[in-house]
């Protein structure tokens, strides 16, 4: 790794997690969650949504078009806007990125645990996607593509990630300490995870 190279230590609330993914004698390089504001961007479709419901239901009532009983039709946007946020923060708190010195590994699910990763021989692009609202909160999604992938959005995602660049920053260095977009390592063998 070139001198001053910035690399993240896995983070207290990742470490724990990471053990169990690990094949014996991989490096963790960076461990992290999705950053906190993960919880109100992942979804902010459906928050604009029973924002813009409410917003007309009262614009309907105050204009006499119809009457609207808008207590009860509150409660039940208020509750399904709680269930979202709810089921994005255990999302979240299942989540792990994890880039080692062999591999790059998404890790998500609640009820069903589903994890992809992508040698780092096979990483052929990687790609900081920067939404207005992550622009705005600091944060943003990377994308790692391989040779093998098709013209979609990339083949893995780390979705909203706290200091894009410097995670970015890291995964370029440690794909060209260790190899990325190239031949497979003579080591390069399968990896184990515990479910």
């Amino acid at each position: 790794m070139p001198a001053g190279a910035a690399i993240i230590a896995p983070t207290s609330a990742a470490a724990p997690a990471c053990a169990a993914w690990l094949a014996e004698g991989e490096t963790v390089i960076l461990a992290i969650k999705p950053s906190f504001w993960f919880v109100l961007i992942k979804r902010s479709a459906a928050f604009s949504t029973l924002a813009f419901l409410w917003l007309a239901m009262v614009l309907i009532e105050y204009a006499g078009w119809f009457d609207f009983n808008l207590t009860p039709i509150g409660l039940v946007l208020l509750t399904i806007a709680v269930a979202v946020l709810l089921v994005l923060a255990i999302d979240r708190a299942t989540r792990l990125y994890l880039l080692t010195d062999k591999r790059i590994l998404r890790v998500s699910g609640i009820v069903a645990r589903t994890s992809v990763e992508i040698p780092l021989y096979k990483v052929t692009t990687v790609v900081l996607h920067r939404s207005l609202s992550e622009r705005l909160t600091g944060t943003g999604s990377v994308l790692f593509t391989s040779a093998a992938a098709g013209s979609g959005g990339g083949d893995l995602v780390w979705f909203i990630v706290d200091r894009p660049v410097a995670v970015v920053r890291t995964v370029r260095e440690t794909l060209s300490r260790y190899g990325g977009g190239g031949e497979p390592p003579a080591s390069a063998g399968s990896f184990g995870a515990a479910t």
